[in-house]
């Protein structure tokens, strides 16, 4: 059999662009029609900022969410180690919707939108029948992700949402926010929460927090006594949060969608609260983090007709719910998606996957970052059940790493990486690994883009064509810059692909465009 290497493949795409796109990767999902499908709707509900172990189902001891402890044991199963893919929003969710890790899909800094040729999963349950509807309140970073929102919708309430839809086949994903900073929740739930034992902080503080939707690191001098008191005021948060959730799921039942819908209730990330200095995570704080208060986040699914009260050990990550839902509908799997269904794990009939490591990064700043501070420092971190390996990127080659002893250490207080060593090789080969896999698939995302642009540039004049290949050299040059920040050794691999992939562009166009930044390329 003959392998063809990413140039061979990338220049075979370009050859034949113009006889059409069918042959493109994800371009089919296979012959089911929407009557050939379970008749389930699907409801992703993401809490903002949700820490896992600040919830009664996950063992907190306060009653925090029992509207969601009782779904969770009465309807869902549950997923013990759940592991966010980064610290901020917009790269953890679009890894939800997509099935890819942030690598591959490479939403993973602001002002990035998704490829408009992204074979994405829900563009796939559009073509069999489904409406999306998809409500954040920040950004256009979730376009092309495969929602196709009506623009009448300003700020909706969910329970309108479910009402509009209620007598179609949807995919519906609302983002919620009551445990993002500000706490700021209904002051008879503060008061219920604000234990009599608690530190008094100073009135300054309690306005920060209370007040500002972001509190950079640096910018107060914490107590760390009043770490109580701010738990009292993200309890109220979750409380209220888990009030709300309550009252959507009644009126699930009142429309009569309880019992053929699939729910996915989880995060984006984590929060920090004083464990580490800081409160808040990546977009707040401006030093983004990697421990746990931040990346363990609840996930909880249930799929009508499978009993609830299931919890499962197994170390998952977001990107394994979109295989899930897929299989549950009876769907094959969408070509590119990098998660494992979890299925036979929701159902009883198998373990959990069989993941040794998490796999999880940030930039420092998030939503917030300025300039090109963005694109030169990376944070990523390696999880196993026993272990955490982090690892700070800054121009691509400079690397320092920190490990914790989870289990002696769940707090992350000790770097023990001097004295394990083996272990700090072995979760650096699993991270190059993930890497180069990644690059893979992101290479394939690269092939795809070029190639309908090509199949469209085929229908310019000349001239417009030059236009179209500088918009092109401005997606390249970007890709090509955070593959290089990411891993030099399988860039400078990729060369004579990057030299072949724009021989093909340029002989389309007739020349190279006069354009800074193709000149770069």
């Amino acid at each position: 059999m003959l392998h063809s290497t990413p140039r061979t493949r990338l220049l075979r795409l370009l050859l034949t662009a113009a006889a059409g796109l069918a042959a493109l990767p994800g371009n089919a999902i296979g012959a089911e029609t929407p009557e050939a499908m379970p008749p389930y709707n699907i409801l992703f509900l993401t809490v903002d900022a949700f820490r896992s172990d600040h919830m009664g189902c996950y063992g907190y001891a306060r009653e925090t969410s029992p509207r969601i402890d009782a779904f969770a044991k009465e309807e869902a199963t549950l997923f013990r180690n759940s592991i966010s893919h980064s610290a901020w929003t917009v790269p953890g969710v679009v890894s939800l919707l997509t099935g890819q890790y942030p690598a591959t899909h490479g939403i993973d800094t602001r002002h990035k939108i998704m490829d408009e040729f992204f074979p994405a999963p829900l563009k796939k349950l559009s073509e069999l029948g489904y409406t999306n509807f998809g409500y954040v309140a920040t950004g256009d970073a979730f376009s092309n992700v495969g929602f196709n929102t009506p623009e009448e919708f300003v700020r909706p309430s969910l329970q309108m949402v479910l009402e509009r839809y209620q007598n179609e086949r949807f995919t519906i994903w609302y983002h919620l926010k009551t445990t993002h900073l500000p706490y700021a929740a209904k002051s008879e739930i503060r008061e219920r929460f604000r234990r009599p034992d608690s530190p008094e902080m100073m009135q300054h503080h309690t306005n920060l927090v209370t007040g500002l939707s972001m509190i950079k690191a640096g910018a107060t001098t914490w107590d760390p006594a009043t770490k109580p008191t701010v738990e009292d005021l993200y309890d109220a948060c979750v409380y209220e949060q888990d009030e709300f959730i309550g009252q959507v799921f009644e009126h699930m039942k009142h429309l009569g969608l309880w019992d053929n819908t699939i729910i996915i209730l989880t995060s984006d990330h984590g929060e920090e609260l004083l464990e580490h200095g800081l409160i808040g995570h990546a977009s707040t704080t401006l030093q983004g983090t990697l421990f746990d208060e931040v990346l363990r986040i609840p996930l909880l699914i249930r799929i009508p007709g499978i009993p609830g009260g299931g919890i499962v050990e197994s170390i998952v990550q977001p990107s394994d719910v979109i295989p899930t839902v897929f299989e549950a509908l009876g769907l094959p799997p969408v070509p590119g998606v990098q998660g494992l269904s979890l299925l036979p794990a929701i159902a009883g009939s198998g373990p959990g996957p069989n993941r040794r490591y998490a796999f999880s990064e940030t930039t420092p700043c998030g939503w917030q970052c300025p300039g090109n501070r963005d694109k030169t420092i990376r944070l990523k971190s390696v999880r196993s059940l026993e272990w955490k390996l982090v690892v700070r990127v800054e121009e691509s080659t400079q690397r320092t790493t920190a490990l914790y002893d989870l289990k002696n250490d769940p707090a992350e207080i000790t770097d023990v990486a001097g004295a394990n060593r083996d272990v700090v090789a072995e979760m650096l080969a699993a991270l190059q690994a993930h890497e180069e896999a990644n690059l893979e698939a992101a290479w394939q995302g690269i092939e795809r883009t070029i190639a309908h642009r090509a199949q469209n540039m085929r229908l310019l004049d000349r001239g417009e064509r030059s236009a179209e290949a500088a918009t092109l050299c401005d997606e390249l040059a970007m890709l090509r810059y955070v593959f290089r920040v990411q891993n030099p050794s399988v860039f400078d691999r990729r060369s004579n692909d990057w030299a072949a992939a724009l021989g093909g562009l340029w002989s389309l166009v007739g020349n190279k465009p006069n354009y800074w930044v193709c000149e770069e390329l």
